[in-house]
Parts: structure tokens; sequence; C-alpha cells
């Protein structure tokens, strides 16, 4: 590893506001947050998992087109509205946890 000259420093940031939360996500296209809820705006990152597979994509996401996401793996996403993030399932219904920064 090499030592680069002059080092910016970019500081450090508070985790004193977070969030977390659950969604059951089904055949039916469903948000992280539900728009407008308080806390759903001003995130920088999103870390899902979910307890089996589901697609994430926008309001638009299907089974076709979505981001798949399989039972224990996890998805980071840099979002600004928890609102703009949707998950739905090909069959049946699964929990999609989440924590945000």
């Amino acid at each position: 590893m090499r030592n680069l000259p002059n080092p910016v420093s970019i500081g450090e940031e508070s985790l004193d506001a977070f969030s977390t939360g659950q969604v059951s996500a089904t055949t039916t296209a469903a948000p992280l947050m539900a728009s407008g809820a308080a806390g759903s705006t001003a995130r920088k990152s999103v870390k899902l998992e979910s307890s089996g597979t589901v697609y994430v994509g926008d309001s638009n996401v299907t089974a076709s087109n979505g981001y798949q996401l399989n039972a224990g793996d996890q998805l980071e996403l840099k979002v600004y509205d928890l609102s703009t993030v949707y998950v739905v399932t090909a069959s049946g219904s699964q929990t999609v946890s989440w924590v945000a920064v």
C-alpha cells in the first residue's frame, strides 16, 4: 500500500440519527417507508436483508426487473428518501428488515 502525500481528513459523522424497520414484501411493490413518514428522508445509506427472495427497485419493480435479494443476502444502497426504495416478491410474502443511517 502506498502512502499518499497531504492526506485529506474527511471527518466523522455521528450516528445519533438512524432508523430501523421491517416491511412485508408481497407480490405488490411496497416502499420501505411511506412517503412523508418521519425519518424517511435525509438518509445516506440503507442496508437491507430479507427472510426469503425479494426484488428491490423503484415503484415499478417486479420479479422480472428488480435486483434479486436472496434469504440471508444483504444489500447496501445510498439513497436520500427511503420511500423511493420498493420491494416485491414473485409469490407469497417475505419480511425485509432494514437499517438506515
